[in-house]
């Protein structure tokens, strides 16, 4: 984020960066003849980071989840809220 100081960004958005995770997750995949669910392996997650420079608060991001149930996690100065 030095790049902030260099190009004096007071407020606003300064990135958005989607990423690639390859931590493998489980899911459940289901047979409608059997009427059964099997555990399966997910593909690879791809979370995005929204970074803001907010005029009295100072840096922070967002993290927003590609996947179901697509949680939010806001970090303001470094800390998760």
């Amino acid at each position: 984020m030095q790049e902030c100081a260099k190009e004096a960004i007071k407020e606003g958005a300064i990135a958005r960066l989607t990423v690639w995770n390859p931590a493998f997750r489980f899911g459940f995949s289901g047979d409608r003849q059997a009427k059964t669910l099997r555990l399966v392996w997910s593909r690879p997650v791809y979370p995005s980071y929204h970074y803001y420079q907010h005029p009295e608060i100072g840096l922070m991001h967002i993290r927003v989840q590609s996947w179901f149930p697509f949680s939010v996690d806001v970090c303001i100065n470094g800390r998760s809220g």
